[in-house]
């Protein structure tokens, strides 16, 4: 049962977050994106994104992937509301 438990939560194991850092790492060297390129690229638009939505920063991934010859920026960015005025 506590296998069980362990496979459906939510939060992220030691394993998974090393290998997405890893994956990250990979993708920086592919697509030649400096990793303090890449933080500060995500705090920018996160900073631009916060003007015009409130959101959900827990949930918010942003990153690279490959497929092929290219990469493609992707952004999950979800909110609760968006802000007016």
């Amino acid at each position: 049962m506590e296998l069980l438990k362990k496979w459906m939560s939510q939060e992220p194991n030691s394993k998974s977050v090393a290998k997405q850092r890893l994956q990250a790492v990979l993708v920086y060297d592919r697509v030649s994106i400096p990793p303090k390129t890449f933080e500060d690229l995500k705090h920018e638009l996160v900073n631009l994104f916060t003007r015009y939505f409130d959101l959900d920063k827990q949930a918010l991934k942003i990153e690279v992937q490959n497929q092929r010859s290219r990469s493609t920026l992707v952004i999950n960015l979800p909110f609760q509301r968006i802000r007016t005025g």
